[in-house]
């Protein structure tokens, strides 16, 4: 590998992109499966920025300790607040120090995510991180550069077999069923605001707000405290379903008639073999079944349901009797009938709840805008939880519902709409925030969801619209913007907010202010130093009540600001000027010096 000193030209904004690109790979890692797409799509991207960034500034060698990142040999946090996330990972896997060398493998760097991903108790039994990962440091990845790995055995002489036992695997499966019984709603995060759930999706970490403005008029999602990721937990949670025969269903008898000659039918059916008949047996049992339903949703209904998505996906029936069996479940599946699964998915029992969960993975894009439809209308901020998980997890299928809401006029399902955008982080979302933020009648609530999911999305392109909105000449929605260009960390971010706060200083938009001096404070760049003084410098006796209030956020946003500069300009701050000011400073720099 190259010298330690190699990424000494490596800046701080490069080193958080990175490192935010590796936190959206390991996600993927943790929720889809070896050969999922999507998986294999985030960890060709992250590997690709990684080479590039290797390849131009030598080997990134990074240190991690106290929920936080370092580049070794440096004193300041890398991106405070925005991969703190990423820090909890990597520290509850063992991972005190990460070195990425030019020349990096994708085989290495996807061994490196697969095992990031592991079940910490699995990893454990596999030897540790180091141990796992001991064979990619040719490969141009070494975990706790200077630590012992640990030997795969007592020294003595191993059989190949043995030695293959306690190999690590290579490219690990993060998601394993768990074999206990809490519901998806013991494991879901709670929710942080207005009952809306929202994941710890990178880099939302950044935008959590000052501790001395609670009540700020810009909410954001706070630091996920749990662990709980809600879509890993549904994943966990679908896995408790066991066996998914239909026999489950046809017990107990209907208490009802009709409903008895209708289970009378369906166990008909699934004896069938014989493609003829099980087409006769299905048309009559779906017609009973449908004409049950006409009464109202009932247990009766539902089985039917059931046992048309387990014939859909059985393996052993043939495939005339699958594709029958799923054109069945989605004409029955609709309406009325589809609402009852959806509430059915929301129940806090365990079994009955992940079926319906299933069935609706099952249906995809036919049950999407139901599910949108009761999100919308939910008042259970459990419930809210799991069908906000629920749409994620349906990813591409639920775009053009999130698209067509996106452009609807009702408010709330537009705001809802555009949060599932952050949290799906689909870029093709991009061109319906835009035109949100644009329009001029967009509700500030919406155009701050707007904001937030652009940043969540955070590519170049969701950037350059935040950039843009700063300029709005709506006061409002610009500072929303300011603040959540702060949070993405972009490295055009403090050229465009100096811009901006200069600009509302001028023409006397505190508001705008404001939001700019928290956008700056969560950007947390000792570069913005000198910008925050330029603010701590002004004086007039006509304006003192009002520069009171800019100068406090400036002090705030110093305080969020690590290393020296900033310290010494809060250090002048306390020595002079108002004294509500220099007590802000005094009190910053008293806790700064407590961390």
């Amino acid at each position: 590998m190259a010298g330690e000193g190699a990424s000494e030209g490596r800046g701080a904004t490069d080193v958080v992109a990175l490192l935010i690109e590796l936190g959206r790979a390991l996600k993927a890692c943790r929720f889809f499966g070896v050969e999922h797409p999507a998986r294999k799509s985030a960890l060709d991207r992250s590997f690709h920025a990684f080479s590039a960034g290797l390849e131009r500034s030598g080997e990134l060698n990074l240190e991690v300790g106290g929920g936080a990142i370092r580049q070794a040999g440096r004193p300041d946090l890398v991106g405070p607040g925005s991969v703190e996330g990423l820090a909890r990972d990597l520290e509850a896997q063992g991972v005190g120090g990460l070195r990425l060398a030019a020349g990096m493998t994708r085989e290495a760097f996807g061994t490196l995510l697969a095992t990031l991903a592991m079940d910490p108790d699995e990893l454990a039994q596999a030897g540790g991180v180091e141990r796992v990962l001991a064979g990619c440091a040719q490969s141009g990845v070494l975990i706790n550069p200077g630590a012992t790995v640990p030997p795969a055995a007592p020294a003595q002489q191993t059989t190949p077999a043995q030695a293959a036992e306690v190999a690590p695997p290579s490219a690990p499966e993060p998601l394993e069923s768990v074999a206990d019984t809490a519901s998806f709603a013991d494991l879901a995060e709670e929710e942080t605001d207005a009952g809306d759930t929202l994941p710890d999706l990178w880099p939302s970490d950044a935008l959590e707000h000052d501790e001395e403005d609670p009540d700020a008029d810009l909410p954001a999602p706070k630091p996920q405290t749990t662990g709980i990721d809600p879509l890993r937990a549904l994943h966990r949670h679908l896995g408790e379903a066991g066996d998914e025969s239909s026999d489950g269903a046809l017990v107990p008898e209907s208490a009802g008639d009709r409903g008895a000659e209708l289970v009378k039918g369906l166990r008909a059916l699934d004896e069938c073999r014989e493609d003829a008949d099980y087409e006769e047996r299905l048309q009559r049992v779906t017609r009973e079944a449908a004409a049950l339903a006409d009464e109202g949703p009932s247990d009766d209904t539902y089985r039917a349901v059931l046992v048309l998505s387990s014939h859909a996906g059985e393996s052993p029936r043939s495939e005339r009797q699958r594709a029958l069996a799923e054109e069945a479940l989605f004409g029955l599946a609709a309406g009325a009938r589809l609402d009852d699964v959806v509430q059915r998915a929301c129940q806090t029992g365990p079994q009955a709840s992940v079926r319906a969960t299933q069935i609706l993975l099952q249906l995809g894009a036919h049950a999407v805008p139901r599910i949108f439809d009761a999100l919308v209308n939910a008042s259970d901020p459990e419930h809210r939880g799991q069908l906000n998980a629920l749409l994620i997890a349906m990813g591409e299928k639920a775009l053009p519902e999130v698209k067509a809401s996106l452009e609807a006029a009702h408010p709330e399902r537009a705001r809802l709409a555009a949060r599932l955008s952050g949290e799906m982080q689909n870029p093709a979302c991009i061109p319906y925030l835009a035109a949100l933020v644009k329009d001029v009648a967009t509700p500030i609530e919406l155009a701050r969801e707007v904001a937030k999911a652009l940043v969540r999305i955070g590519t170049p392109s969701a950037v350059a619209v935040l950039q843009e909105a700063v300029a709005s000449p709506r006061p409002d929605l610009a500072g929303a913007a300011a603040y959540c260009l702060g949070a993405s960390q972009a490295p055009r971010a403090l050229e465009t907010l100096a811009g901006a706060l200069r600009r509302a200083l001028r023409e006397d938009q505190d508001e705008l202010a404001r939001e700019t001096l928290r956008g700056l404070g969560v950007l947390g760049r000792s570069e913005a130093v000198p910008v925050l003084e330029e603010v701590l410098s002004k004086g007039g006796l006509l304006a003192r009540r009002r520069l009171r209030e800019l100068k406090l956020g400036a002090v705030s946003a110093l305080a969020r600001i690590r290393g020296d500069e900033a310290r010494a300009a809060l250090e002048r701050a306390s020595a002079k000027g108002d004294p509500p000011v220099r007590h802000a400073a005094s009190t910053a720099l008293t806790r700064s010096g407590n961390r």
